[in-house]
């Protein structure tokens, strides 16, 4: 059965991503996909990055483009048909999309909207409170960049809830994810990492984390945080502190990392970070959560390393986590 919403809304069913067992929250994860785009990658990431299992649920959503204007001079019962043919192919993908992630071992409904995409996503995960959008890094603005003029940049520049923007590779569910973490000195960016931990459940992960230090573009040195040079020592300290903390925050969701300390354009040290490292997921905070520095990196780090990431992104939003753990800021 696919559910609706738009013109003739109908709700889900009730108990769809409901608190089970010891009242533990389950997650919650709104799927993004077009029916004429490759999705494979979007279900690998389920499994590989976000470690959904059967106590968890995937609504799995599809948005119709408005169809309200038939021919002025035309058959109105044949544009009604026309109309009919294709809500009917549109069910039939969501249908075989459900089934194929129930084969993942993941509870899974189908969903589809009608209207306005980016719009129509966002009210959907709002009416279902999710905790997390996963979309394509390419599909319903087919022919352009990523993220420019499409769908997720505006589910980038407007949800409070974690995105996870998959560029599509393959990944196997025995991948060991290569996985960078960029992080500032704001607590909004402790509480990415937060994000990041409790809703990302890797089974096979290395983990770095890299801060980075504004200084002229042209460096881009790679500092190790035990290293000296010629930036100021309270600086560097800082560097050092926030490297430190980031860790510990992972460290007590028992993931271990390295850590690494650069200079230059925040943006493009964190790619660059990103290639040097091999890595196959970005973590990144929204820029929108308050005290965040996010919002002020070339308006913002955020988009511009989602805009030209090599891999999947995953920005951590500011609505609640899923376990609606408190950040522990007692670091010794």
């Amino acid at each position: 059965m696919v559910a609706r919403m738009g013109r003739e809304a109908v709700g889900v069913d009730p108990g769809f991503g409901i608190s089970v067992g010891n009242g533990v929250t389950k997650m919650k994860v709104l799927l993004c996909v077009d029916d004429d785009a490759r999705y494979e990658g979007l279900l690998d990431a389920l499994d590989t990055i976000l470690g959904l299992g059967r106590e968890d649920s995937v609504l799995v959503a599809h948005t119709v483009a408005t169809l309200r204007w038939p021919p002025l001079r035309g058959d109105a019962a044949g544009w009604a048909g026309t109309e009919r043919d294709i809500l009917q192919k549109v069910d039939q993908f969501l249908e075989r999309t459900v089934a194929s992630v129930d084969r993942l071992g993941v509870r899974a409904e189908a969903l589809r909207l009608e209207g306005a995409i980016a719009s129509e996503l966002l009210k959907a995960a709002e009416a279902h409170d999710v905790d997390v959008i996963v979309a394509g890094a390419i599909g319903q603005a087919r022919g352009q960049d990523f993220l420019v003029g499409s769908v997720a940049e505006k589910l980038l520049a407007v949800s409070e809830r974690s995105l996870l923007l998959c560029r599509g590779e393959d990944l196997e569910r025995d991948t060991e994810l290569r996985v960078l973490v960029a992080v500032d000195d704001t607590e909004a960016s402790y509480r990415a990492v937060e994000s990041f931990a409790t809703t990302c459940r890797l089974k096979r992960a290395a983990i770095e984390i890299v801060h980075v230090m504004v200084g002229p573009p042209s460096e881009g040195e790679l500092v190790a945080p035990e290293g000296t040079g010629e930036i100021a020592s309270s600086v560097r300290q800082q560097a050092q502190d926030t490297v430190h903390r980031a860790r510990e925050v992972l460290a007590k969701h028992g993931l271990s990392s390295s850590v690494s300390i650069r200079t230059g354009d925040r943006a493009r040290e964190v790619l660059d970070a990103a290639r040097r490292f091999e890595s196959n997921l970005i973590v990144v905070g929204s820029g929108r959560q308050s005290g965040s520095h996010l919002a002020g990196w070339g308006g913002t780090v955020t988009k511009r390393v989602a805009h030209h990431a090599p891999c999947s992104v995953f920005v951590a939003g500011s609505h609640s986590t899923v376990n609606s753990v408190k950040l522990d800021t007692s670091f010794t």
